[in-house]
């Protein structure tokens, strides 16, 4: 499993943070929200975001972690 992990300074800050999965990725983004102190939106890749990005979740860290 490849995982994308993007802080607020590679990105617009997001809050709450949000975590997208690819289709069959679902159960994993479940366990990487659990690890996650902070409120997050869990939500699909779209198609395009599946075939540009290459992973399989892609973690936007909101305001507060470093």
């Amino acid at each position: 499993m490849k995982i994308a992990y993007v802080s607020q300074t590679d990105r617009e800050p997001v809050s709450p943070s949000e975590i997208r999965y690819r289709d069959s990725f679902l159960l994993a983004a479940q366990v990487v929200a659990d690890a996650l102190a902070a409120p997050q939106r869990i939500g699909p890749m779209t198609a395009t975001e599946q075939r540009q990005e290459g992973v399989d979740l892609i973690v936007h860290l909101g305001r507060g972690y470093r």
